[in-house]
């Protein structure tokens, strides 16, 4: 118990920041708005981009809200708190309960009706859960039945931090503390206005000195982003259809991608009743973070196929709503034997990232990476789209797998990876180095850089019974505003080796 208060009276004790940025700093009268805007897009232009496909309500809260930028640094440093004394409230409890507390904590609601008058008997509990998801209802009444004090402390957690937020946000105008409440709720907006301070100030400023001007030209953003999204979504669901290959490796490197991180192998493929799909997925609550097993912002617990950018239709084949993500798209790259395992899957990643490579998303960004880090070893020749890339590729990848460290070591070899080619010239032709060319031994088995630790072993729930489509068809379907804002969140997932992780002692195992 002790521990427990000791949580809360960190919050307790949490200062209400004087400003740190002021309101009322005008831009220097020299400074054309346009020109700094303009500044900022290409300082700031994955940031500034994913702002800029929010719908209009959003954009001006954000606005709003970088306008009075004292209060995100004061808000951030409520939530660090608060995060630590929910994490610690958990720390003696086993992973399965720890992941059902955090589950749980989505629903704020649900946890003030299961606190609400005390302890409850079963039959209270089942009365409560009627009516709210099946699949949380195991979660909850765990929570409420067997760890019930900590559910109390944990909704005092989020009391406190609310309190602390109110005070901070008090002195602004109304207008103002509804747009700080409403990016609260959208956790993964306001962890991009604190990530990119600078961005945040003087888009406030512009928006001080000129709101219309700054809102037409971030609409023109938003516009130019959508017709890029939308022209590579074409592109890419053309590339899979005219190179079935390449759609039935998506669909197999997929399948292991979900069977890897926890799904069901019987539940991958599942087909939907219908050919689109809204999923709504409750974020993490921003006063408690993400699950801090997760070595990247992972906000919304989404389905596989929203990584995969495809999900199973009814009877007509895959539906097709985006690129892959960053995620998926990382655990791909990690493992150069997947070029092996899916070589025409391999040369198409190359093929789009080529055509649209201005797109900014998670996909371009590793596969970019992966280009210009392999580019360096192999030569760009070796890159060239002349009809044998997909060959080579496989032969890359078969390197790669027989010339890992363990491999070597259980062969009990101990050569350079470029000696290794050249004692096997005959085995791997279409990796030797061009003439004149010198090829160098790094890093080829490593993530791409910047990235820290392997993705989590999750588990995210899938719905509906197997069944394979009955056409390899692929429909594009119309994304609805979740899937289209999507392209946004996406930036987060670039975030992985900025996020803070707690020391190795304190983390859980690595499955969800």
């Amino acid at each position: 118990m002790m521990k427990y208060a000791m949580g809360l009276l960190i919050l307790a004790l949490l200062p209400v920041l004087p400003p740190a940025l002021a309101d009322d700093n005008p831009l220097p009268a020299a400074v054309e708005s346009g020109d700094l805007l303009e500044d900022v897009i290409k300082q700031d232009q994955q940031a500034v981009e994913a702002l800029s496909l929010y719908p209009p309500e959003v954009r001006e809260a954000i606005f709003r809200v970088a306008a009075s930028p004292d209060g995100v640094v004061r808000t951030t440093g409520i939530q660090a708190r608060s995060s630590a004394a929910f994490v610690g409230l958990l720390s003696g409890l086993s992973q399965e309960e720890q992941k059902s507390f955090w589950d749980v904590s989505r629903y704020p609601d649900l946890i003030d009706q299961l606190v609400a008058g005390g302890g409850k008997s079963d039959d209270m509990i089942t009365a409560i859960l009627v009516s709210w998801p099946t699949e949380i209802r195991e979660a909850a009444r765990s929570c409420a039945a067997d760890h019930f004090d900590i559910l109390v402390q944990g909704r005092q957690v989020r009391t406190a931090a609310e309190q602390a937020f109110d005070a901070a946000i008090a002195d602004y105008p109304a207008e103002t503390r509804e747009a700080y409440r409403r990016l609260v709720g959208m956790p993964e907006v306001f962890t991009l206005l604190n990530e990119n301070m600078s961005m945040t100030v003087l888009v406030g400023s512009l928006y001080r000195q000129d709101p219309e001007a700054l809102k037409a030209r971030i609409e023109d953003l938003g516009l130019e982003a959508a017709r890029k999204n939308a022209e590579a979504l074409e592109d890419w669901k053309r590339e899979l259809e005219e190179n079935p290959e390449a759609l039935e490796e998506l669909k197999a490197s997929a399948e292991e991608f979900a069977v890897e991180y926890g799904a069901d192998a019987d539940t991958v493929s599942a087909p939907v009743s219908q050919t689109r799909i809204n999923v709504v997925v409750e974020p993490y609550p921003y006063w408690y973070g993400y699950p801090y097993w997760y070595p990247y912002p992972y906000w919304y617990p989404y389905p596989y196929y929203y990584y995969w950018g495809y999900y199973y239709g009814p009877g007509d084949g895959i539906v097709i709503w985006g690129p892959p993500s960053y995620y998926y798209t990382w655990w791909y790259y990690r493992h150069p034997y997947h070029h092996y395992r899916y070589p025409h899957l391999s040369d198409t990643f190359l093929r789009h990232h080529q055509r649209h490579r201005d797109v900014k998303n998670g996909f371009n960004d590793v596969v970019g990476r992966w280009k210009t880090d392999t580019g360096q070893r192999m030569g760009q020749d070796w890159m060239k789209d002349d009809g044998r890339r997909a060959e080579r590729l496989k032969e890359y990848g078969r390197f790669e797998r027989d010339d890992s460290t363990e491999a070597r070591g259980m062969a009990g070899k101990s050569i350079s990876r470029s000696d290794d080619l050249k004692t096997n010239s005959g085995r791997y032709p279409g990796l030797q180095k061009p003439a004149g060319r010198k090829r160098t031994d790094t890093g080829v088995t490593q993530p791409p850089s910047g990235l820290q630790g392997a993705p989590p072993q999750s588990r995210l729930e899938l719905p509906s019974p197997p069944t394979p489509p009955a056409e390899g068809k692929v429909v594009v379907g119309k994304p609805n505003d979740d899937q289209k804002f999507s392209r946004a969140k996406d930036h987060h997932k670039s975030g992985w080796s900025r996020t803070a992780r707690p020391p190795a002692n304190n983390r859980g195992n690595s499955r969800r």
